[in-house]
């Protein structure tokens, strides 16, 4: 399976790749239970690399350099046993199921994808070769940042000429779907765990709770979300539609992607501080959850440090989802 990974600069692209190898370990199994075994050297060597960064330093991984690309592999071994994949047998007793796929993607900085990516020392062969990728991926992950796009409204930016470029791409491949392009898309909303972001979307009622008793938006309300912050309402002391950006953004997705192939996601990726003793048998909605204190990070002179367990939220969850969308299981 050939995802593409997608998104402006300082969207999270990086962070959501080095999250997954912690996100399988958090997931409370509605996404089934998996392992990720690196199929390459270069694959291993990232892996154990932003683990180390993540656990050990406490920090974000470093922002891929503008002539950077990093070709990745990934093994993925899922038990679906239990997980809301799982097929029904016979007399409604859940059959054991276990899938595998190999996730082939490619990490490049958010520039590659830029109106003119040479102004921003890109090379042409890195940018044609993003753009490739995305074009051969079956599926695509696109990463939305609110704050990002609320201090800097480039989001249109980095999708203008990447969609125009790859639908002349598909439709040349005789490979359109209909009048859309034919891929898979998760839209992610990242950083979730920010005290804005999250206060926000509270104020807003979208804001629900997991069976571990910790904050998430509910993936059925994860499009009320992307449509609010497009739309300018989110931000009220500083509207994000000013100048039509972020409204256009989500317009250009509806109109290239059919419907039946987008979902919507809230993840962050390195999830919330949990309260000091807590377990996820004591969660239950509310329980222990401070609103006004659970940030998983703190800035100390100028650099964001991460306070304690990376435990990812709906970052596994998009990717599952794509995959077993395009092999048929759903």
């Amino acid at each position: 399976v050939t995802i593409g990974l997608w998104g402006a600069p300082g969207s999270g692209k990086t962070a959501y790749l080095a999250a997954l190898p912690q996100a399988v370990i958090s997931t409370d199994g509605l996404a089934g239970k998996w392992v990720i075994i690196p199929n390459n050297e270069v694959s291993e060597e990232v892996m154990i690399t932003w683990s180390h960064q993540l656990i050990n330093e406490r920090a974000f991984p470093r922002p891929t350099p503008l002539g950077a690309v990093t070709e990745l592999s990934w093994h993925f071994v899922g038990d679906l046993a239990g997980s809301r994949y799982t097929r029904r047998a016979r007399f409604r007793r859940r059959a054991a199921a276990e899938s595998q796929f190999d996730l082939d993607l490619i990490d490049v900085s958010g520039e590659a994808f830029g109106h003119n990516p040479g102004e921003q020392n890109v090379s042409a062969e890195i940018a044609a070769g993003a753009l490739d990728h995305l074009a051969r991926a079956r599926g695509l992950i696109y990463l939305f940042d609110p704050i990002t796009e609320r201090n800097r409204q480039f989001a249109a930016q980095y999708m203008n000429r990447t969609l125009i470029k790859l639908a002349r791409r598909v439709k040349e491949e005789g490979r359109l779907f209909g009048q859309h392009l034919p891929h898979y898309i998760a839209v992610c909303v990242t950083k979730f765990d920010d005290k804005e972001v999250f206060g926000r979307a509270r104020d807003a009622g979208l804001v629900n709770y997991g069976p571990d008793g910790m904050p998430r938006v509910l993936d059925g309300q994860a499009e009320a979300l992307f449509d609010t912050i497009c739309e300018g309402a989110f931000w009220p002391e500083q509207r994000t539609d000013m100048h039509g950006g972020a409204r256009w953004v989500r317009d250009q997705l509806r109109k290239y992607f059919h419907p039946d192939r987008i979902r919507y996601y809230a993840i962050s990726s390195i999830g919330y501080k949990r309260p000091l003793g807590w377990t996820q048998e004591a969660g239950r909605p509310g329980f222990r959850f401070n609103p006004d204190d659970f940030s998983n990070v703190v800035v100390q002179e100028g650099t964001p440090k991460i306070l304690g367990p990376v435990e990812p939220v709906n970052v596994l969850e998009p990717l599952v989802d794509l995959h077993m969308k395009i092999d048929g299981w759903v």
